[in-house]
């Protein structure tokens, strides 16, 4: 993987994108064998990866483009969103015509940048926001963001969110997750473990919270939803969540990082055989995310974060030998965070997978939120000191305020007050 690098001035350095045909990863001793589905879409479709190709080729000249106009104080909000679905479509679908009419839309919003300044609204209609998507669980994903920071605020939406009557009935809601939690690419030409974890995270955070608060959420809601999480959609042999595939007559359970991540993160670390959870952590290092924490030859700091965050809730629960381990492993990413994420003058490097340069700040400043580089009291792992770490997390806020100032922010800079706060410690 080559990087995006946001050079002083806040130019990019062009590099390469990859959307879900990167290198594979040859699982080492002890690992996790990896599971390769991309072969699946060629059997749906051969000339799947010559289509692939020649789409992925422009969605990354258009990322590009977006990323240019956002460090440049565009917040293009609806470009956006229409870059992370039409890039979900191309890493997880064979919806051709769709990647193309969102590919078009894209095209016309960045070659006319003003245009893409109006706010994401709520809908009146159905109570959602994510005006510029069309797949409901994206949408699903940009309302929860919205409601959160209403609920932050003790407000609720002006309008009740009624495109939550899909799933509010535990019938529903059991259908759906259940429905999603099973791929089978070879006949139906789309892989739903994207969707099955934006979706599982957003209806846990809404339902076990009962958000937003001018919505009625069916009584026995939260014991089918724990009882799904708990149950089928939870891998007894290695602890984690993930998508099961179906493969000609077998099928077979994947472990996922960042379902897992959300799952335990949204459970405050209450779910079982944490000493089978950090085992299997440790075992899929090398593997290709989702699978594992690797993105081609490099990382993502959204990834390490997931990793050090199933770190830090599972350490009280991990043996001598465990804990030897991940605080090797946690020194080994923090090094590599600043020596190829973050710069001392508190820019950062956005890489090929970032959804933007607001996102890509967001995550880095997480991690070493995570890892307790700029506090002693969060420092979990180990007694060393950092010394460098006040003066670059000066530098980080003074390039996060500096963002918001100029209008950037391509998640509509809940990301950038988000990294904010986790800079002053709350």
């Amino acid at each position: 993987m080559r990087l995006l690098g946001l050079l002083p001035g806040g130019a990019i350095l062009v590099g390469i994108l990859v959307f879900g045909l990167g290198p594979l990863a040859i699982a080492g001793p002890g690992a996790l064998p990896f599971v390769d589905v991309r072969s699946d879409f060629t059997l749906f479709d051969p000339n799947y990866a010559a289509k692939h190709d020649t789409l992925a080729q422009r969605a990354t000249a258009l990322k590009l483009r977006l990323f240019t106009l956002e460090q440049t104080g565009h917040p293009m909000v609806c470009a956006h969103q229409l870059l992370a679905e039409v890039s979900w479509r191309l890493s997880s679908t064979a919806d051709w015509l769709k990647i193309e009419e969102q590919l078009d839309q894209l095209a016309e919003l960045v070659a006319n940048p003003d245009t893409d300044r109006t706010p994401d609204p709520q809908s009146p209609t159905d109570g959602s926001w994510g005006h510029c998507l069309s797949a409901w669980f994206f949408r699903l994903d940009t309302s929860y963001n919205h409601i959160a920071d209403l609920a932050a605020a003790g407000e609720g939406p002006p309008y009740s969110p009624h495109f939550l009557d899909r799933i509010n009935d535990p019938t529903r809601l059991q259908e759906y997750l259940s429905g999603i939690a099973l791929s089978d690419i070879a006949h139906e030409g789309i892989d739903h473990r994207r969707e099955l974890n934006n979706a599982l995270a957003d209806l846990m955070r809404l339902i076990l919270k009962d958000e937003p608060s001018n919505y009625h959420w069916d009584g026995g809601l939260k014991a089918e939803l724990m009882a799904l999480i708990l149950g089928s959609l939870r891998d007894p042999a290695t602890g984690f969540w993930g998508e099961t595939y179906r493969r000609g007559n077998t099928k077979v359970r994947v472990q996922d990082l960042g379902m897992t991540f959300h799952v335990v993160r949204y459970l405050n670390g209450g779910v079982p055989d944490w000493p089978k959870i950090i085992d299997t952590l440790l075992a899929i290092k090398d593997l290709p995310y989702p699978q594992g924490w690797m993105r081609g030859n490099s990382y993502l700091t959204h990834d390490l974060y997931d990793v050090v965050a199933l770190m830090h809730m599972g350490w009280a629960h991990a043996s001598g030998v465990q804990q030897a381990t991940m605080r090797e492993e946690i020194g080994a990413m923090l090094n590599w965070c600043l020596a190829n994420a973050v710069r001392p003058d508190g820019s950062v490097v956005v890489m090929a997978d970032d959804d933007s340069v607001e996102a890509a700040t967001y995550n880095a400043v997480s991690f070493l939120r995570e890892v307790g580089y700029f506090s002693h009291a969060e420092r979990f792992w180990t007694t060393q000191s950092f010394p460098g770490a006040s003066n670059l997390a000066l530098k980080l806020r003074a390039s996060i305020k500096a963002a918001l100032a100029s209008g950037a922010g391509g998640e509509g800079g809940g990301y950038y007050r988000s990294a904010l706060q986790k800079l002053s410690g709350d």
